[in-house]
């Protein structure tokens, strides 16, 4: 699997010079990935929302959502397995902000997981691509949704326009235009059928 980190959660920045014990830390990053994509095709990438509740089902055991985007990556080769991955687990957010995740194989099915009363809420898609940033989808009709975020109307309306595809350059502008000056870290497009990647850090899309 090719796997994306952010390393401040690890107490990492620029000014950081890492010892032992920072160097150590580093270890544990493959275990919490923010988004990636796996040799099947399959992508999963995380978003932050105003809040979720992970569950607490005492039949279940429980991970964090990283580690469940991790379980994915590993273990799933479509969406309809992570699906069931993401039924599997109760989800804890301790160390990280409340979250949904967005699915992706590389038959075109895609899925918005997100934890809203203790169990998974999947909002599958109906079009030939599905958008998500950072407010709760599930329940919303399109109309409601397009109203909610303008990052969310630009994607949704250029990938309409595009019936759903993009060349990888067109992709990433897509990426470039919805970014956000203080809090994007990095912008990924995933092969999904290629296995090929590009990767714009710190909003460098030239």
């Amino acid at each position: 699997s090719d796997l994306m980190f952010d390393i401040t959660y690890f107490g990492f920045n620029k000014n950081t010079k890492p010892g032992l014990l920072e160097k150590f830390a580093l270890l544990f990053a493959p275990q919490v990935p923010l988004d990636g994509m796996n040799e099947y095709g399959l992508a999963v990438g995380i978003m932050a929302i105003p809040q979720s509740n992970g569950g607490n089902d005492p039949q279940k055991k429980t991970l964090g959502l990283m580690q469940l985007i991790r379980q994915m990556l590993d273990h799933a080769k479509n969406v309809d397995e992570a699906v069931v991955l993401a039924q599997k687990y109760n989800i804890v957010f301790t160390y990280s902000p409340t979250n949904h995740i967005m699915v992706s194989d590389a038959a075109g099915n895609s899925a918005i997981i997100e934890y809203l009363d203790g169990t998974p809420a999947i909002t599958r898609n109906t079009q030939p691509f599905q958008v998500a940033t950072n407010f709760i989808i599930s329940g919303l009709n399109i109309e409601r949704a397009l109203n909610s975020c303008r990052r969310y109307k630009t994607a949704w309306q250029t990938l309409e326009q595009a019936q759903g595809e993009l060349a990888p350059q067109q992709a990433m502008t897509l990426l470039n235009n919805i970014s956000q000056k203080d809090f994007t870290v990095w912008s990924v497009v995933y092969g999904q059928s290629t296995g090929k990647i590009q990767l714009a850090m710190g909003r460098d899309y030239d």
